[in-house]
């Protein structure tokens, strides 16, 4: 029992040291994530507009309609609360993908294993990793939200096909929509992960596939219609999602294109 609890304990401890800069108010970055002022969130709030000055050149074409609903939800809270960019950028984007990311590899790797060594390991490899860390440093937000809820989805999924009930399912196509909104290339990277994890059984709830292609249709109709090739070439870039295949991304600590840290020695060892 104690061991368990120290196990337990050691898990929290080592989760909180990596992530500790979450509990600083400044900046947690130098990267790519968005500064939510108040004037900023009006914008968002709005309807999408074709068109966008945030993220391309003036009158460049708008490159991030399917996160449109989230960003919404986030201005409006932001705004009724008067919610620092510090605070919002932690509730609503860092906060849930770390806590995600965590609990929901635990809970994946809880189909496979009863051992909870087994299962804290792979959740602390999955959220400690350079490849995460690098994500989460960088202020790539929607990436970092859509990494956290991958081993949700697929958990999700998992348990539609299992059960013949309703709200499975309806649990599983709410999970694939967040991870949509987050990132598309990842949601279609966990539907691709979840055939060759679940192919036999897959019949269960294909029909899934409709209704969610259905409720993505007000970013989906611009992109077949022809958006841009500024627009499509988002989807396009899967190379930095190739990353994480490996225990060690590296880090532009200098913020020089192709000069990077060397690892550590840990690194042999420990992702």
């Amino acid at each position: 029992m104690r061991a368990h609890k120290f196990l337990i304990i050691s898990y929290i401890v080592i989760l909180a040291l990596s992530f500790r800069a979450i509990f600083y108010l400044s900046s947690m970055s130098q990267g790519d994530a968005p500064y939510l002022l108040q004037n900023l969130l009006k914008v968002y709030f709005h309807e999408p507009f074709a068109w966008t000055t945030i993220g391309t050149v003036l009158g460049g074409v708008n490159q991030f309609l399917w996160i449109w609903p989230y960003m919404a939800v986030v201005s409006l809270v932001g705004m009724i609360g008067r919610i620092s960019p510090e605070l919002l950028i932690r509730f609503f984007f860092y906060i849930p993908s770390i806590v995600l990311a965590a609990w929901g590899s635990y809970q994946f790797a809880s189909r496979f294993t009863v051992t909870t060594r087994v299962k804290i390991l792979t959740s602390l490899i999955y959220t400690v990793n350079t490849y995460f860390l690098l994500v989460l440093d960088g202020g790539q937000v929607g990436i970092s939200l859509a990494y956290g809820l991958f081993p949700v989805v697929l958990t999700l999924f998992a348990k539609a096909i299992d059960s013949d009930g309703r709200k499975p399912f309806l649990l599983y196509l709410l999970g694939l929509e967040l991870i949509t909104l987050a990132d598309p290339r990842v949601a279609i990277i966990s539907i691709a992960f979840a055939v060759l994890l679940f192919g036999t059984k897959l019949k269960k709830i294909v029909y899934v596939l409709p209704v969610w292609l259905g409720i993505n249709m007000y970013w989906l109709y611009p992109l077949l219609t022809g958006a841009g090739t500024g627009f499509t070439s988002k989807l396009d870039q899967f190379s930095s999602l190739l990353n994480g295949l490996f225990f060690y991304a590296p880090h532009w600590s200098g913020n020089i294109y192709g000069v990077t840290t060397y690892p550590s020695i840990l690194f042999a060892v420990f992702p």
